[in-house]
């Protein structure tokens, strides 16, 4: 309800500065390139829209206060208070969204396809594990690692 009265306060008071469309560019590129199967479509666009969603939130909250002619201090400090109280119950009920990447697979496939001292790039994060399969004789590289 907040975004729709955002919109509309924005249409209606013409208070969109050139500085939003800042906001608009990303989001646009990543459309255009999703649709050309150039970047995924979820990954990125939530990163995106969370500034233009705010700042819709932010004018409809502003509209309403000042349509309905009393501006209430108290329900502003309380809306304020409460949003982030409800995102963060938000990600508690629902988890942090984590994409996991099991290492087993794509060791065994490397191991199958590739050449004779052909090296293997593992990220800092996985280095560990690669080491630990390897000193365990699950992976053994053809070259390094």
């Amino acid at each position: 309800m907040l975004m729709v009265a955002g919109i509309i306060a924005l249409i209606k008071n013409l208070t969109w500065d050139k500085s939003h469309n800042l906001l608009l560019i990303p989001v646009i590129l990543h459309l255009v390139l999703s649709s050309l199967k150039l970047y995924p479509f979820d990954a990125q666009l939530y990163l995106y829209t969370i500034p233009t969603f705010i700042i819709f939130i932010g004018k409809g909250w502003e509209f309403i206060q000042t349509t309905s002619g009393k501006y209430n201090p108290k329900a502003w400090t309380l809306s304020v208070l409460i949003f982030p109280i409800l995102s963060l119950a938000g990600l508690y009920l629902h988890g942090f969204p984590i994409k996991k990447n099991e290492l087993k697979p794509l060791l065994h496939y490397y191991q199958a396809n590739a050449k004779s001292d052909e090296g293997l790039y593992v990220s800092v994060g996985a280095r560990h594990i690669v080491q630990y399969y390897h000193q365990t004789g699950y992976f053994s590289p053809k070259g390094k690692y």
